[in-house]
């Protein structure tokens, strides 16, 4: 998860290739460990500049 916090706040790259680069064969997958771990959805993490 740390290397998709940083991808999110330092890349422009999908966030389905964020969940790929990451292990997650799924992007829904991905998008629910990283709600559940942070609180906040990967774009809402993104669109906040990587504050969460």
């Amino acid at each position: 998860m740390a290397l998709a916090q940083s991808l999110l706040a330092g890349t422009g790259r999908r966030i389905g290739d964020i969940a790929h680069a990451c292990g997650f064969a799924d992007e829904a997958y991905f998008s629910r460990r990283f709600r559940l771990r942070f609180g906040v959805s990967p774009r809402g993490y993104r669109q906040a500049g990587g504050a969460g």
